[in-house]
């Protein structure tokens, strides 16, 4: 039996943050984001589909946190990709697709319907952990990802007074770069969007993404990074992700690192990203796991407000609207809801959110306020 003609493209993934913690406590895996796009749009970039949940359909069905390398085929007859002895994903018929659509666990009932199927191997590598997600000093994904980015606007729109090297600059017509600025393409493409603003004597190193909205502060230096919509971004941001809505707007560094939405990190904050004995950076539950990186800075869920002067180490991990305040030192693993010396209330954490988006002019919905709850629930129990 082969999947049916006009089949389509399914993302599943264990329950709970899929060890992605802190980033996917409050968002699935596949809106997380990897180089340029989330992991969901790049499934559907490489597999030419529009991805969506299991909802017991023929068709491709892949866990989220695998990147494949190559394009798989959605339609033909059922077989299972595995790599590094996982189940990456499944090509399934509507009976085999069902049973994975109404399992509890989506990612244990693959493992077994994968072991009456088929087997090929996939190419890809898997995002396990959140330090997978922090742009790699020896990877070009970024660069992959915008290379294909042609400029929206001539060099004679931008304003007198910018600055600029190499081609790959895209500026869009409603985004404004003040006099001063650097675009420097030279080691990857410069991609301002609609709305954005670079303020006076910024310096952008590319690959560099700015989105929709955001604003990089004058004198603000940026490398190898994304700044997400409506980020408010200043000081030192190299090699990082800083995800939408979220505030890093002062001086301070911060390095190899994820950055969720709505966060807020402080004046003079910073992260450091190298050890002192330029050795593995260790990270995890317990911080004693180990990364493979030698640059990892942190990762930082949403709603998580970093104090002004706090110092964080190499592979912190800071939980969903943590909050960091004082001299510290901090633990390596920043528990979801903390407060120095205690556990900040949630209905206190859903207050501060609001004010937040208010800030924005937008309002924070039930919804997201009952995944605030289940979040601090799920803190609770561990």
């Amino acid at each position: 039996m082969t999947a049916r003609r006009g089949a389509s493209l399914f993302l599943y993934q264990p329950p709970g943050d899929a060890g992605l913690a802190p980033l996917a406590v409050l968002r699935s895996v596949s809106w997380c984001r990897h180089g340029g796009i989330t992991l969901g749009a790049r499934a559907g970039s490489t597999h030419r589909g529009v991805p969506a949940i299991p909802r017991g359909e023929a068709g491709l069905h892949l866990d989220a946190r695998f990147v494949a390398a190559k394009r798989v085929s959605i339609e033909g007859r059922p077989v299972a990709g595995f790599s590094e002895g996982r189940v990456a994903w499944l090509r399934l018929d509507g009976a085999r697709a069902k049973r994975l659509a109404e399992a509890s666990d989506p990612a244990h009932a693959a493992w077994e319907i994968a072991s009456d199927l088929p087997r090929e191997e996939a190419e890809g590598r898997w995002i396990l952990a959140p330090w997978d997600l922090v742009p790699r000093e020896d990877d070009d994904l970024l660069a992959r990802d915008l290379a294909s980015t042609r400029p929206s606007a001539p060099a004679a729109a931008l304003a007198k007074g910018v600055h600029r090297a190499g081609t790959s600059i895209s500026v869009h017509k409603s985004a404004r770069v003040d006099p001063g600025a650097f675009l420097d393409a030279r080691d990857g493409a410069v991609v301002v969007e609609a709305g954005a603003r670079i303020g006076a004597n910024a310096v952008l190193e590319g690959p560099v993404l700015v989105c929709e909205g955001a604003v990089v502060k004058p004198h603000a230096h940026l490398r190898g990074s994304v700044i997400g919509r409506e980020v408010r971004a200043g000081g030192e941001i190299s090699a990082s992700i800083v995800d939408d809505y979220s505030n890093k707007a002062h001086f301070g560094f911060l390095g190899h690192s994820i950055v969720g939405s709505w966060v807020n990190i402080g004046a003079g904050a910073t992260v450091s990203n190298l050890k002192n004995t330029y050795g593995e950076i260790t990270s995890g539950a317990d911080g004693k796991e180990r990364t493979g990186r030698v640059f990892f800075g942190c990762a930082i869920g949403d709603f998580a407000k970093i104090g002004i002067q706090v110092a964080i180490a190499t592979g912190t991990l800071v939980g969903v609207a943590a909050h960091l305040v004082g001299p510290g030192p901090f633990p390596k693993n920043v528990p979801s809801f903390f407060w120095p010396g205690g556990r900040l209330h949630i209905e206190k954490a859903i207050e501060i959110a609001r004010r937040m988006r208010k800030r924005r002019g937008l309002d924070l919905s039930p919804e997201e306020a009952e995944g605030l709850r289940a979040a601090a629930r799920g803190a609770c129990a561990r």
